[in-house]
C-alpha cells in the first residue's frame, strides 16, 4: 500500500509541475489582461468561452473515462468511437439546436457572428484535447500532458498580451489567442496516441457494435455531467445575461483569482487520483486511503491561501487590478467557503464515477442547477447580487459534504464485496 502511495504522489508531482506552471503564467497575466482590456470585453470572453467550454465538455459523451481503465485495443477503438463518431454527432445536435434559438441567444448575450464561429471552434479544440488528455493518462503519460498543459498557458498568454497591444483590446483578440494556443497544445497530446494499428478499427458497424458497452457513460454519467458543467457556468451566464457583461467580468475575475492558489495542485491531483482510485479498486486493495490522503492533501494546501483570500481581497484587487475591478473584491469573500470546499472534493469527485455511483451524480447535480439558478435569481429580485451569491454559497457547501459522505457510503459497500 505504500508503494500504491509513492507512486500516486511521484505521478501527482509530474502532473503538478506542468499545472503549476501552466497557473503561474494566468497568475502573472491577470493584471495585464484586466488592465488592458477592462471589465465590459472581460467579461464577454468569458461568457462565450464559457458556453464553449459546456459544450466541449460534452460532445465526446464522456466516454474519455473510460479510456483510463481500458486495454490497447479498447482504447484505440474508444478513441475512434469519440473522435470520429461521438463528438461531431454531438456538435451537429447542438448546431441544429443553435439554429432553433440562436436569434434568441445571440440577442440575450450579443454575439457577433465572428464570435459565435470562435465558440464553435473553441468548443471542438477543447473536446479534442480532453479526450487525447485521458488517452495519455492512461498511458501514464503525464509528462506529455504536462507539458500540453504549458503550452496552452504560456501561447495563451503571450498571444493575448502581444495582440491585444498592437493589434485590438477586443472579445476576439481573446478568443483567436485561445484557438491558435489550444492547436498547440492538441498537436502535443497527439504524439502520446498509439497511431500504429489503429487503422484496423476504422469500421463504423464494429464501433457501432461496442457502444452499448459503454451504456453507463453515455446513459447515466453524461446527462448528469451535463447537468453539472452546465451548473458550474450557470452563475457566470446567469449574471452577464441579468447584469450585463461588466458583471460578468467581476465574476469570473473573481473565480480566476480564487483558482490562484489553488488550481495547479487541484488539476494535477485529480488527473492522478481516477487513475490510482481505478486501480486500487480493480485489485481489491485501499481506495478509502487514497481518498482520506488527497482529502488532507488538498485541505493542507488550501487553507491558509483561502483565508488570506477573505482577509485581504480588497487590497490584492486594489493593487493588482486597479480600482475598476473592486467589486470583484466583494464577491470574492463570498465564494471563499464554497471554492475551498470545492477544492477539497474536486479531485475525489470523480471516484463516484469508479463506483457506478452516477445516478447519485445526476441527482446531486440537478439539485446543484436549481441552487445556482434559484438563488442568484432571487437576488437578482432583491436587487443585490451579493445576497444571492450568498445564498448560493451556504446551499452549495452543504450539498458538497453530502456528496462526499455518499461516495463514502458507496464505496463501503463497494468493499464489502471484497
Amino acid at each position: 500500500m505504500q508503494d500504491n502511495i509513492k507512486k500516486y504522489i511521484y505521478d501527482t508531482l509530474i502532473l503538478f509541475r506542468g499545472s503549476s506552471i501552466a497557473q503561474i503564467i494566468p497568475i502573472l497575466a491577470i493584471p495585464f489582461i484586466a488592465r488592458l482590456f477592462g471589465t465590459e470585453v472581460f467579461g464577454k470572453f468569458a461568457m462565450i468561452f464559457a458556453i464553449a467550454t459546456i459544450i466541449g465538455s460534452l460532445a465526446s459523451m464522456r466516454l474519455e473515462y473510460a479510456l483510463v481503465p481500458a486495454g490497447k485495443k479498447e482504447r484505440q477503438q474508444l478513441y475512434i468511437l469519440i473522435s470520429v463518431i461521438a463528438i461531431p454527432l454531438v456538435l451537429l445536435a447542438i448546431a441544429g439546436m443553435t439554429i432553433v434559438v440562436t436569434t434568441q441567444s445571440i440577442s440575450t448575450f450579443q454575439f457577433t457572428a465572428h464570435q459565435t464561429l470562435y465558440l464553435a471552434i473553441i468548443a471542438i479544440l477543447s473536446a479534442n484535447i480532453n479526450s487525447a488528455n485521458f488517452y495519455n493518462t492512461n498511458l501514464k503519460n503525464f509528462k506529455i500532458i504536462s507539458n500540453a498543459k504549458i503550452v496552452l498557458a504560456v501561447c495563451t498568454f503571450i498571444l493575448q498580451i502581444f495582440l491585444g497591444y498592437f493589434l485590438s483590446t477586443s472579445v476576439e483578440i481573446l478568443l483567436l489567442s485561445r484557438i491558435i494556443s489550444q492547436l498547440f497544445s492538441l498537436l502535443l497530446l497527439l504524439r502520446g496516441i498509439e497511431w500504429s494499428g489503429m487503422s484496423n478499427y476504422f469500421h463504423l458497424p464494429s464501433l457501432l457494435k461496442i457502444l452499448p458497452n459503454y451504456k453507463q457513460y453515455y446513459a447515466y454519467f453524461w446527462p448528469a455531467s451535463a447537468l453539472e458543467i452546465i451548473a458550474r457556468q450557470a452563475p457566470l451566464l446567469l449574471i452577464g445575461g441579468l447584469y450585463g457583461d461588466s458583471y460578468a467580468g467581476y465574476f469570473s475575475m473573481a473565480e480566476r483569482v480564487l483558482g490562484v492558489p489553488t488550481a495547479a495542485i487541484s488539476s494535477a491531483v485529480s488527473q492522478s487520483f481516477y487513475q490510482r482510485f481505478i486501480s486500487e479498486l480493480k485489485n481489491k486493495a485501499n481506495p478509502r486511503k487514497i481518498i482520506y490522503f488527497t482529502w488532507k492533501l488538498l485541505g493542507g494546501a488550501g487553507i491558509i491561501p483561502f483565508i488570506l483570500l477573505f482577509l485581504f481581497s480588497v487590497q490584492l484587487v486594489s493593487m493588482v487590478l486597479g480600482s475598476e475591478w473592486l467589486f470583484s473584491a466583494g464577491i470574492i469573500r463570498v465564494l471563499v467557503p464554497m471554492s475551498f470546499f470545492a477544492f477539497i472534493s474536486s479531485a475525489t469527485s470523480s471516484g463516484m464515477i469508479a463506483l457506478n455511483g452516477q445516478k447519485f451524480t445526476l441527482a446531486f447535480n440537478i439539485y446543484s442547477l436549481l441552487v445556482k439558478v434559484g438563488s442568484l435569481y432571487f437576488g437578482y429580485l432583491m436587487g443585490d447580487l451579493i445576497i444571492g451569491l450568498t445564498a448560493m454559497v451556504i446551499l452549495q457547501t452543504l450539498q458538497y459534504i453530502v456528496y462526499n459522505i455518499t461516495m463514502l457510503s458507496l464505496l463501503r459497500y463497494q468493499e464489502k464485496l471484497f
